[in-house]
C-alpha cells in the first residue's frame, strides 16, 4: 500500500535495487537490510560518499558497511523523524544519475501497491522545448542545429536541438507518426513550468544577399515580379527573381540589381539581348537601350575589355576550335612568347590597315580571301599587342603608325 512518508534521492550511478523485481528477489532484499543492509561492495562505497555529502562523518567512505557507518545512518534518521535502525529499508530511497524534477504522480496514498510500478514521473531540472513536427517536416529537425523560442511574454530565446526522433502520437482520434524535436535552451528561463511557444526552425539560410519587404515587389504585365528602384531624380521598375522569403522580407536578385550595383562600383556592364517576350530578358533589354550596359553579340565583344594575357589565351583557344570543327589539321596555336611577333599574315594585315581611315573587320575577311576567321583575329590580336594596330568600337581597325 502506498503510505506517506520521507523518500530520500541520491544521485548516484550504481542503483541500490533493481527497478522492477519479483517477489522472491523482494524477499531476498528484505532479509539482507534485517541483517545489516549492503555489507560491502561500490554499492555500499557510493551510498557513504553519498551521505558524506549531506553533512554526515565518523565513518570512511570505503566499500564497506559497518557499525561507524550505520552511526552515520542512525544520525540521518533521527534528523528524517524515522525510526533509528541503522539500516534503510527497501522504497526509503531512490537513485537518479543526477537532480530530477518531479513531473507527475502516479498513484495516490493508499492506493495498492504493485511490484515494479511507478509511483511518479521525472523530468530533468534543465528547462527544455519539446517539438511534434509532422513527418513532411522532417528537414527542419537536424541534430545541433540552431532554432528561436518565442516565449508567452514576448521575449525570443536561442536554443539548440539536442535530440530527434520518431514517436507514435496517441492524443489524437488516431495514432500518427510524429517526428519528436527536443530543445534545449541557451539561457535560464524564469516563471514558466509548462508553456506554449513557438519555435522557428531554419529551412534554408542565404548569406550577403539582397532582400526588400515583401509589400516592395510589384507583378508586372509580362510576367515574373519588380522593385521600385530611385534613380537620380526619377523612379524606375527593375525586373527581378525571388529566392527565400522569412519575416517579412525576401531576397530579391536579377540582372537588373546586379547592373546597378556595379554601376554604383564603376565597373563596366555587358548585356546580352534576348527575346522580347521573355520576362528573362527584359532587364538586359533595358539596360542596352537605356545605355546602361554594352551590347554582347558575340565572344569577343567581352574578350575585347579582358587583360592581354586571358585575351590572347581566348584566342588561340578560339583558333583550335575553329580549325577543329572545319576538319583540318590543328597546326600550332599562336604562342604569346614568340621571338618574331609579326608573322606573314600579320605583315601583310599591317600593310593593308592606315592610321587614319578604319577598316572593318567584314572588310578585312573579304580583302583577304583563304583566310579563316580566327586566322585573321589572331594576327590583329598579335598586332594590338606589338602595339602596331588598334581597335575601335564596331570592330574597326587603324594602324598605330
Amino acid at each position: 500500500m502506498v503510505v506517506d512518508g520521507a523518500v530520500l534521492l541520491f544521485m548516484l550511478k550504481i542503483p541500490f535495487y533493481k527497478p522492477s523485481i519479483g517477489e522472491e528477489e523482494i524477499n531476498e532484499v528484505v532479509d539482507t537490510l534485517k541483517s545489516g543492509w549492503l555489507t560491502t561492495g561500490p554499492k555500499t562505497k557510493q551510498f557513504e560518499q553519498e551521505l558524506r555529502n549531506l553533512g554526515y562523518t565518523g565513518f570512511t567512505v570505503d566499500e564497506k558497511y559497518d557499525s561507524y557507518t550505520a552511526a552515520a545512518v542512525k544520525k540521518w534518521q533521527k534528523k528524517l523523524g524515522l525510526t533509528q535502525t541503522g539500516t534503510v529499508e527497501l522504497g526509503r530511497v531512490v537513485y537518479a544519475p543526477g537532480e530530477v524534477r518531479v513531473a507527475t504522480q502516479k498513484v495516490a496514498s493508499g492506493d495498492a501497491a504493485q511490484p515494479g510500478q511507478a509511483v511518479l514521473s521525472t523530468t530533468g531540472t534543465a528547462r527544455v522545448v519539446t517539438v511534434k513536427l509532422s513527418v513532411s517536416d522532417q528537414r527542419l529537425a537536424v541534430k545541433d542545429a540552431s532554432v528561436t523560442v518565442n516565449l508567452p511574454d514576448g521575449k525570443r530565446v536561442d536554443g539548440t536541438i539536442t535530440a530527434v526522433a520518431t514517436v507514435i502520437d496517441t492524443s489524437g482520434k488516431d495514432p500518427a507518426t510524429k517526428i519528436e524535436v527536443t530543445i534545449a535552451l541557451a539561457s535560464a528561463v524564469e516563471g514558466f513550468t509548462d508553456a506554449a511557444v513557438d519555435v522557428n526552425f531554419t529551412a534554408a539560410q542565404r548569406k550577403d544577399v539582397l532582400t526588400v519587404p515583401v509589400a516592395a515587389l510589384l507583378a508586372l504585365a509580362e510576367g515574373g515580379y519588380g522593385v521600385q528602384v530611385v534613380d537620380g531624380d526619377s523612379t524606375r521598375i527593375v525586373a527581378v527573381q525571388t529566392g527565400l522569403f522569412s519575416g517579412g522580407r525576401v531576397e530579391v536578385s536579377g540582372s537588373g540589381i546586379t547592373a546597378r550595383l556595379a554601376m554604383d562600383q564603376g565597373r563596366e556592364v555587358w548585356a546580352v539581348p534576348g527575346n522580347i517576350t521573355s520576362p528573362m530578358s527584359w532587364g538586359p533589354n533595358l539596360l542596352i537601350k537605356s545605355g546602361g550596359a554594352k551590347l554582347v553579340q558575340e565572344w569577343t565583344d567581352v574578350a575585347d575589355e579582358l587583360p592581354a594575357a586571358v585575351r590572347r589565351d581566348l584566342v588561340a583557344r578560339a583558333y583550335q576550335t575553329a580549325q577543329l570543327a572545319a576538319g583540318e589539321s590543328l597546326p600550332e596555336a599562336p604562342e604569346s612568347n614568340q621571338e618574331e611577333p609579326l608573322k606573314r599574315l600579320a605583315r601583310r594585315l599591317l600593310n593593308h590597315l592606315q592610321v587614319d581611315v578604319p577598316t572593318q573587320l567584314d572588310a578585312l575577311l573579304e580583302t583577304f580571301e583563304g583566310v579563316s576567321s580566327s586566322e585573321l583575329i589572331s594576327a590583329l590580336f598579335d598586332l594590338e599587342m606589338s602595339g602596331l594596330a588598334r581597335q575601335l568600337p564596331g570592330k574597326n581597325f587603324v594602324k598605330v603608325w
